[in-house]
């Protein structure tokens, strides 16, 4: 149960292998879920919550969301994270998702499932 680390290889025609990396989520049938967007449900809005974190300038996220979503999770529901960002982005949004604090508290880990266009 719980994430699960794979990795891709690939060898190519010319011989140089090319890897990438995922996280299959594997969850009980019976399991609890809270489905819940990132973009202006976690984050203040929808452009400025991508952007700002990703230079460095602002966390951008609502005041509470961290206590809200570990308290939920305490409970025993399993938070899966939704965006509109695209797939090429999916490092970065785990990551800021995974980084959230408000001291105690820490966002839940979770699948963090993203635009595949």
């Amino acid at each position: 149960m719980g994430p699960n680390p794979i990795m891709y290889r690939v060898t190519t025609s010319s011989g140089s292998i090319v890897t990438t990396s995922a996280v299959i989520h594997l969850m009980n049938n019976t399991a609890k879920l809270v489905i819940s967007d990132i973009d202006g449900t976690v984050t203040k809005s929808n452009i400025q919550g991508m952007l700002l974190p990703a230079l460095g300038l602002s966390d951008w996220k609502h005041d509470g969301v961290v206590e809200l979503y570990r308290k939920i999770a305490n409970q025993g529901y399993q938070i899966v994270y939704l965006t509109n960002r695209a797939i090429g982005q999916s490092d970065m949004t785990r990551e800021y998702i995974y980084s959230l604090t408000e001291t105690p508290y820490e966002m839940p880990r979770g699948p963090v499932l993203l635009q595949v266009e």
